[in-house]
């Protein structure tokens, strides 16, 4: 299967731009177009090669390749390409493409565009997930047995169902009362107290992470209504009727979709960690995901490319229940969890 969807490509191949791969391989000489063919079938076969090729690839290069390496889209057009990269890196396009096609990641297909055959694209993601096979570590799978942010978010709601609260006139649960609720919780957080608090919610300078995230849920799934006093809306009365996974997923994706538009590349993070953390059985070490995917966002606000990842990435996803955190040796360590939130990750297709 492999050699026929990348021989497809190639025997389409304009003989210049198969000329200039063979001469990225520092194969020169060669005459016949068919042996050209079976050349590069083997140079985009050696898995050493490739490796080293990714490992020395630059920075707008591989979010080009991961793009297109974890996206299901078959062809790219040049805007497309220079979209998904960010914004530091869309001066470099140019060349990086250059570059990948030179290489054999990528090849022109139906005019002006550009695609990147399945295998190559299988290719690419083991080449990125390289760092598990030499410091991943296997952890026993245990089953997820409970998950405290839907427990948490319900007695929000019963709370808010009960207490009605006064707003204050940011529009906000006054201090008291936010902290009597917090206490409550399973998972328990420190009212805000910087001050210049930076977030992504909604009221994210009065409300921790963790809360802001089951409020931004609630509030856009108009399970709560904000007026004079905070309430429960009317459809929180079918929101009680849903199964935990099904609130999992729904709660997952609407972080995945209120959080990108500070994070446009919060999807393609996602994608990438789901590559290097494929089963509950595989774990890593926070440095080493760190250091694998910040090379995929320039930060925002005044929030570096590490601390995305740590911050607003790895931390919410262990809130959320699809990632599970442990300590080995006083480093924080990553696994997948077992249960309702394994497969969200594989559930993420869209980039932009």
């Amino acid at each position: 299967m492999f050699f026929m969807k990348v021989m497809e490509v190639l025997l389409s191949l304009p003989q210049p731009e198969l000329n200039h791969i063979l001469g990225s391989a520092g194969v020169y000489g060669i005459t016949s177009r068919q042996s050209g063919i079976e050349t590069v079938m083997r140079v985009l076969s050696d898995r050493e090669d490739r490796l080293n090729l990714y490992m020395s690839s630059g920075r707008c290069e591989k979010q080009i390749l991961m793009n297109m390496a974890l996206s299901h889209q078959e062809f790219w057009t040049y805007e497309e390409i220079a979209g998904a990269v960010t914004d530091s890196e869309k001066a470099s396009v140019d060349a990086a493409v250059g570059e990948l096609k030179k290489n054999g990641w990528v090849f022109p297909a139906n005019g002006s565009r550009l695609t990147m055959p399945d295998e190559v694209k299988r290719t690419a993601a083991s080449c990125f997930a390289a760092v598990k096979e030499e410091t991943g570590l296997f952890v026993p799978r245990e089953k997820q047995k409970s998950y405290a942010i839907v427990q948490d978010l319900f007695f929000f709601l019963e709370s808010a169902e009960k207490e009605q609260w006064k707003l204050t006139g940011h529009g906000v649960i006054p201090r008291n009362r936010i902290k009597k609720l917090l206490a409550g919780m399973s998972v328990t957080e420190a009212i805000p107290d910087e001050q210049w608090r930076f977030g992504y919610g909604r009221h994210y300078t009065h409300y921790p992470d963790r809360f802001s995230l089951m409020y931004d849920f609630a509030f856009s799934e108009k399970w709560i209504v904000e007026e004079d006093v905070l309430k429960t809306g009317t459809a929180w009365e079918r929101g009680q009727e849903l199964s935990v996974s099904a609130v999992l997923g729904r709660l997952f994706f609407s972080w995945l979709r209120q959080y990108r538009r500070a994070l446009p590349v919060l999807p393609l993070l996602c994608r990438l960690i789901g590559t290097l953390l494929p089963s509950p059985g595989t774990a890593l070490f926070e440095e080493d995901i760190v250091k694998a995917c910040s090379l995929f966002t320039d930060g925002y606000c005044y929030d570096s490319p590490d601390d995305v990842i740590r911050k607003r990435v790895l931390a919410m996803l262990v809130h959320l229940h699809v990632l599970h955190e442990s300590e080995s040796g006083g480093e924080r360590l990553y696994t997948l969890s077992a249960g309702a939130g394994e497969d969200m990750l594989k559930l993420v297709k869209n980039f932009y």
